[in-house]
């Protein structure tokens, strides 16, 4: 093959680099005529790539089969073209040799003497074979269709070295059949039988007598389309369903007209009169895919839609006028995605305007008179009431049309800078969790119908919960709830400032009587069970107190310097104990319940003071028997 004919074969390659193409041309030229196997391949195009100044290139198998993508079938046309066209040619003229033999002229009076017939003479040559064999179009040979114009126009076309024999075969009525292609599984006429009954049919009765996968079905009807897509000198465009869809959104746009969902509905079925889906290419089946969202029966699960860029633009413009939330409502299609649609395609076009919520009122008269009927009401009305009663005083202004929705009740209480819901709940929650840490400290245990009439008295009368809301509640504040919070815990806004005030009492007292770090102490109790190992504690979401069934408690004393004092054991007796007889590093107390109460704290305290230095600080919690001490 001449360099002409390669260079006529190079073709743009789509998805490749600039810089690469060069190279990636160069590999095929190199491969042209040429039994080479991958790993040779994949080593050349290394050095290609390395030569070229691009060390980094991987020839993988990936980059592989991608480049046979590209350049594998003309690889293998010129390849097949290089071995098989001095064959070809002898072939054609072979066939043709018989054509002067067809000629009707009169028997030879010439007196030759006989031949003796041999081997060679009984054989019959190609050409006259072709001859004698049947003719593909012929109606009385029985289990031979007829093949299509396309592959007779095929057949019928002529070779640079085959010039002189045009006209003969155009003459000759007799067709030679077109061979099956290596890679293909069924015969061209088989093709052209399946593809007139399923045009004149159906693809699925297709499917049905020939046993041929609908797919494969569709391609053939799509390649016999391509092949006839110049009719009387004119190009046939391609249907294509989504264009059209498009095209009226933009016109419906234009038009300044909402589009409702039956409109959607109803020119979905017009699309889709004139549309065969079966013969739907890869680029329109988005079109068919978000149709069927529309569809009850069988949009049961969305599936995952590639829009085109038309379509998303259509849909960022009408949220120039409409609202994101009425447009996915329409379309069927997420408020978040349309909203990065309006970003990205609409960023530099349309303006972003802050608007303040005095541009949203309707009747300044009747905003008064609402705010002058809250303010006067104790307790406060809750939101549904405050809508309710505002969607009353607009219909009597005459504003039918207004319907005070959430949005409107959130405008209306930041005009006249009221705490937002989200706030209140949160100062809510705070105060429910500081009560909670305080029945916490006093070693209290809490049941979850004291935190429903705990949080009732907090809202009011008129507030009711759930047993599920104490449920989400708790898991909202596990690191409250579950067990006892940590330093890195951050603390609720109302316990901060109460945090904070103590920390600079604490300092003022320190730095006033000049305290050392030997005289800071800080205390507390622990309980003891000895049924327990301690190492799978049951998990809850309400911690409950230790004391309750403890058998014993400790009260540990450490001072700011890190050192631990004795610690005193309180065991569960009646005994009374006379403070005589000390255990070294530990003392011993009896109690009833095995806590530490006000009576057993004083005599503790007492025998403490003695070994402390004077002035000093005790830090304790806010356990009630503490506060007495």
């Amino acid at each position: 093959m001449s360099h002409s004919s390669i260079q006529e074969s190079k073709l743009a390659r789509p998805g490749l680099r600039k810089e690469f193409r060069k190279i990636d041309h160069q590999i095929w030229l190199w491969t042209v005529g040429k039994q080479l196997t991958k790993c040779q391949i994949k080593n050349y195009a290394k050095e290609a790539f390395e030569n070229a100044g691009i060390p980094e290139f991987k020839a993988s198998d990936g980059w592989y089969r991608r480049w046979m993508a590209r350049w594998g079938r003309s690889k293998n046309s010129l390849m097949k073209n290089a071995k098989t066209q001095k064959t070809d040619t002898t072939s054609i003229r072979l066939n043709n040799t018989p054509l002067e033999e067809n000629i009707d002229s009169p028997p030879s009076t010439s007196k030759e003497p006989a031949k003796t017939l041999g081997p060679k003479d009984c054989i019959k040559p190609r050409g006259r074979r072709a001859a004698e064999r049947p003719k593909s179009d012929d109606p009385s040979v029985s289990g031979r269709d007829p093949i299509s114009t396309a592959h007779q126009i095929f057949n019928s076309q002529d070779l640079p070295e085959t010039s002189g024999l045009t006209e003969p075969i155009a003459n000759n009525p007799a067709v030679a059949v077109l061979p099956k292609k290596k890679i293909e599984r069924y015969l061209p006429q088989f093709k052209a039988k399946v593809v007139s009954y399923a045009l004149k049919y159906s693809i699925k009765d297709a499917v049905y007598n020939y046993k041929v996968n609908k797919s494969t079905i569709a391609d053939w009807i799509r390649d016999e389309q391509k092949g006839a897509e110049v009719v009387d000198g004119a190009l046939q465009v391609e249907i294509r369903p989504d264009h059209d869809f498009v095209d009226w959104l933009q016109r419906e746009r234009k038009s300044g007209r909402l589009i409702t969902k039956d409109l959607l509905l109803s020119k979905f079925k017009e699309l889709t009169t004139y549309n065969n889906r079966d013969l739907a290419t890869k680029k329109a089946m988005w079109f068919y895919k978000y149709m069927d969202r529309f569809n009850d029966e069988i949009s049961q699960s969305k599936t995952h839609i590639m829009y085109p860029t038309s379509f998303k633009r259509e849909l960022a413009k009408l949220c120039g006028k409409w609202s994101k939330k009425t447009i996915g409502r329409v379309f069927n299609v997420d408020r978040k995605r349309i909203t990065n649609w309006v970003e990205r395609y609409l960023k530099d076009n349309c303006a972003q305007i802050d608007r303040k919520v005095s541009c949203y009122l309707t009747d300044d008269k009747i905003d008064a008179e609402l705010w002058k009927w809250y303010s006067c009401k104790s307790p406060k009305p809750k939101s549904k009431q405050i809508r309710d009663k505002a969607v009353k005083m607009y219909r009597q202004g005459g504003y039918n049309g207004i319907n005070c929705s959430s949005g409107w009740y959130y405008r209306w209480r930041k005009r006249y800078m009221l705490p937002s819901s989200s706030l209140e709940r949160k100062e809510f929650d705070d105060q429910l969790i500081c009560w909670i840490l305080a029945e916490f400290d006093d070693n209290k245990s809490i049941t979850h119908a004291q935190l429903i009439s705990q949080a009732t008295a907090i809202k009011g009368d008129g507030f009711k919960l759930s047993p599920s809301w104490v449920v989400r509640f708790l898991k909202r504040y596990s690191p409250f709830m579950q067990k006892c919070p940590g330093v890195d815990v951050k603390l609720p806004s109302q316990l901060e400032p109460k945090v904070s005030e103590f920390r600079a009492d604490l300092m003022s007292v320190i730095n006033s009587h000049s305290i050392g770090l030997d005289s800071i102490l800080a205390f507390d109790e622990v309980p003891l069970n000895f049924s327990t190992s301690g190492h799978q504690q049951p998990k809850c979401l309400l911690r409950k107190s230790g004391f309750e069934n403890c058998h014993a408690s400790l009260i540990l004393v450490c001072t700011a310097a890190g050192e631990l004092l004795p610690s005193t054991l309180i065991l569960k007796s009646e005994h009374e104990d006379d403070w005589s007889d000390f255990i070294p590093h530990v003392n011993v107390a009896y109690q009833s319940q095995g806590v530490a109460d006000v009576p057993l704290l004083k005599k503790w305290y007492s025998s403490l003071v003695q070994t402390l230095q004077k002035p000093h600080i005790l830090i304790c919690d806010s356990y009630s028997p503490h506060i007495e001490l």
